[in-house]
């Protein structure tokens, strides 16, 4: 009987951390797509004035784009963003310092943050007009 109950305690442990675990990770992904969002924003308004890509996160602060660059959410910090010219100079791309490679992140780099959107929409008015969840 102890040996059941303590099972069921373990269990019920278990299950809130992994919990915890798995809404900080959604957190700190809303966090990042935030950011990203930003520092892309900006990095294209600086391309546009300037008729050239910035050739770091620190000129767009230089430059008065941004007051600060922010911190990643994954790292921690806001020195371990991960820049990266295309390979004719005309664009700078910025992504997560992390190794920790998530499936949101998998998604915004495979069908663009405007697909994700649209899915979210669609997703959301699908559930309100029948009341339930459509198929992911």
């Amino acid at each position: 009987m102890h040996r059941a109950l303590a099972a069921v305690v373990l269990f019920t442990m278990l299950s809130a951390a992994v919990g915890c675990s798995h809404r900080e990770q959604l957190h700190k992904e809303a966090l990042l797509r935030g950011s990203l969002v930003v520092l892309r924003s900006e990095i294209t308004q600086f391309t546009l004035d300037l008729q050239r890509p910035p050739d770091s996160l620190s000129e767009l602060v230089a430059s008065g784009y941004l007051k600060r660059i922010p911190a990643d959410p994954f790292t921690g910090k806001n020195d371990t963003w991960r820049t990266q010219k295309s390979s004719a100079g005309e664009h700078l791309e910025v992504h997560s310092g992390s190794d920790a490679i998530s499936e949101m992140q998998f998604m915004v780099g495979k069908m663009g943050a405007i697909a994700i959107f649209r899915k979210i929409c669609r997703v959301r008015l699908a559930t309100a007009a029948t009341g339930r969840e459509l198929p992911s």
